[in-house]
């Protein structure tokens, strides 16, 4: 309880009510009273009241109510002036008893400091509402009953939460509150979170409510007070009112939408080629409309088919609107340099006359640009890069709305890196066909060309197999660029479309996960597809080139072959023993992981409360439990993949011994 609310209580006790002259009556919550008079005033005498901003039409209140702060028993509410924007409502309960319509006698039966007290409290409960985050820079600090000189625009504050006003030279001219020239008064009560600054230098003062009360002037501070309180809470709002429509409007259009949606998805049950409901708009409403659903079926975004309608809001671009609507994620990018040499997606970009245009990439490399009212598709060259405005926006496709496994994860970017993996795979064969063209020129060196002592053709199968190595090493660089580029188109589309995901799930899955399980188990989705896109796409080349191998050593003896496939088979067979022991550890270990990661970023947000109740030493002890549960899975798991190591280690020399006696044997 602070000192302004206990001091105001130790008088209220020492009151004679009776001998007031105001009018007393109850304020139960189905008697409220509307404060639209000047000069009036309610004094709480029991129980509390609940103090609320309204509009006033024909002498009732009208429209919403905005909650202001709780008036308990012994303080009063002060009524604005007539020509405020808004009026207070006062809201009590059953016991609740008031005291208002207060002549000037009444006033006179306050001790000064008690009627400051009264003064100090209401002015503390409207402060509230005026909460505002202090500037930066240096301020002026006033205790009460002091003087200083001021610079023009600088934040002048109180030392205590209490009010202090403060009252500027005549030369100086009023006070504005936060530095608002509309909210000024010629005397502000301010305080430790409530400043104001003045417009031209010079000196201020600032005395305490008792001092207020003691010149007499205290009317007239109330009514400056609260005119400039009026108007600001009348800006604040009216936007909040603005905010309000705003998402009225904004959730009916997706009610709106959502129903159509439904409604489209249902008759396309009935015909599979119906664009959309019968009544529904069959074109874009724009231009930018048109251009955005060509970028959008260029990425292969869902419902990207049919034009959905949209609702303008004032001040919200149509860029912004839909991407609402069609529920995408979009972002500005520069359009820089060279860009149309290089491949960075479909975008929407603008001409220097503002009209719209898709930007499409080009099958061989650079990229087309299509005008959605023509219809009409060019390539992009240098001049016609200069006709474009610097900027472009692209556009992140969400997950497919049935997206809920790793497969459908695959499916969903494969349309993306689809023409670098045929890019991957054509390298892959043309290096196992050089990869076997070494053992076949080396057979035919040693079987034919040294016999023989033809030095020509031996000069040949030497330059051939130089040509072979730089062939190879070009299909390797190639290679590796096409993998990097897949990498990176699908980072591009599945980060983002993830987070998107994330970000539109219930309040209550949020629950569910620490912070730090939360971020490990969606970063570990990135894991995931580092892992695939290296092991996966490794694993294939090396299935390409052990299908050439394997060709090869079908054509120089078959019985070998079938050695050869029974060594392959036990190299399998342990890998894939070793390598599921180690997968259930690992899942395990990551789990652990996941809590081990929560546990310590709730640990670090907390570490102050956890050292004021001395709890530190058994959040370590949980941490040091938890921790060591996660490394015994993970010690158990990197047993299993020793084990692979020792035995891949071994591997090639059994192998290499079993091959050289079955030939020894087999060749006899």
């Amino acid at each position: 309880m602070s000192a302004t609310r206990r001091r105001l209580e130790s008088h209220v006790t020492s009151v004679e009510w009776g001998e007031f002259k105001g009018r007393r009556t109850g304020a139960a919550a189905n008697a409220p009273l509307l404060l639209d008079r000047a000069g009036g005033c309610v004094l709480v005498l029991s129980g509390h009241v609940d103090v609320f901003a309204v509009r006033v039409e024909n002498g009732e209140p009208v429209g919403q109510r905005h909650p202001l702060f709780r008036a308990n028993a012994g303080e009063a509410v002060f009524a604005p002036d007539d020509a405020a924007p808004f009026k207070f409502l006062v809201v009590g309960v059953d016991e609740t008893e008031i005291m208002h319509d207060l002549p000037d006698g009444d006033w006179a039966r306050f001790a000064p400091d008690h009627l400051a007290a009264v003064i100090d409290r209401f002015i503390g409960g409207l402060s509230g509402s005026l909460a505002k985050d202090a500037p930066e820079g240096a301020a002026t600090v006033l205790d009460p009953d002091t003087e200083t000189d001021i610079y023009a625009n600088s934040p002048i504050f109180a030392s205590s939460r209490r009010a202090v006003w403060v009252r500027a030279e005549e030369a100086v001219g009023p006070l504005a509150l936060y530095g608002d020239d509309d909210l000024a008064a010629d005397i502000l009560p301010l305080s430790s979170s409530v400043w104001a600054t003045v417009g031209r230098p010079g000196r201020v003062s600032a005395i305490s409510s008792e001092a207020l009360v003691a010149s007499g002037e205290w009317r007239a501070g109330i009514t400056a007070y609260l005119r400039v309180f009026g108007r600001f809470l009348d800006g604040r709002l009216r936007r909040m009112e603005s905010q309000a429509a705003q998402r009225r409007t904004a959730r009916s259009a997706a009610e709106k939408s959502t129903l159509e949606n439904a409604l489209h998805d249902l008759s396309r049950v009935v015909r599979q080629d119906a664009g959309s409901l019968p009544g529904a708009a069959t074109t874009p409403d724009n231009d930018v409309h048109a251009a955005f659903l060509v970028v959008a079926r260029a990425l292969g975004i869902e419902n990207a088919d049919t034009p959905r309608p949209i609702t303008r809001r004032k001040g919200v671009p149509v860029i912004d609107e839909l991407a609402a609507s069609y529920r995408i994620r979009i972002r500005k990018v520069l359009l820089r340099g060279d860009w149309w040499r290089h491949d960075a997606g479909p975008m929407l970009a603008f001409t220097d006359a503002d009209g719209p245009v898709a930007l499409l990439p080009r099958a061989g490399g650079g990229y087309d640009v299509h005008d959605p009212v023509s219809g009409v598709r060019t390539r992009v060259t240098e001049a016609a890069a200069e006709g474009l405005r610097g900027d472009a926006v692209m556009l992140y496709p969400p997950l497919p709305s049935m997206c809920r496994s790793l497969g459908d994860l695959w499916r969903s970017i494969l349309p993306v890196i689809r023409p670098d993996l045929r890019l991957m795979g054509a390298m892959g064969c043309a290096g196992g066909l050089v990869a076997a063209f070494t053992p076949v020129m080396t057979s035919v060196m040693i079987e034919d060309v040294l016999p023989s002592a033809d030095i020509a053709q031996h000069i040949q199968i030497i330059l051939g197999l130089v040509v072979a190595a730089f062939g190879a090493a070009s299909f390797e660089i190639v290679k590796a660029i096409a993998l990097l580029r897949a990498e990176g188109r699908a980072d591009l589309r599945l980060q983002a479309a993830i987070f998107d995901r994330m970000m539109r799930l219930p309040a209550g899955f949020f629950r569910r996960y620490t912070v730090g399980d939360l971020s490990d188990r969606v970063l570990g989705i990135q894991v995931i597809r580092q892992t695939l896109s290296g092991t996966t796409v490794q694993g294939l080349l090396g299935i390409t080139f052990a299908v050439f191998s394997l060709a090869l050593l079908l054509f120089f003896n078959w019985k070998l072959a079938i050695a050869a496939f029974g060594l392959v088979f036990v190299a399998l067979a342990a890998t894939v023993y070793w390598g599921r022991r180690q997968l259930a550890e690992e899942r395990l270990r990551i789990a652990r992981q996941g809590e081990v990661e929560g546990f310590v970023v709730q640990t670090l947000s907390g570490l102050a409360k956890l050292r004021v109740s001395a709890a530190d030493g058994r959040a370590y002890a949980r941490w040091a439990r938890m921790f060591a549960r996660q490394k015994h899975r993970f010690v158990r798991a990197q047993s299993f993949a020793n084990l692979q190591d020792i035995f891949h280690a071994a591997f090639p020399v059994v192998a290499t011994a079993v091959i050289f006696t079955a030939a020894s044997v087999l060749l006899e």
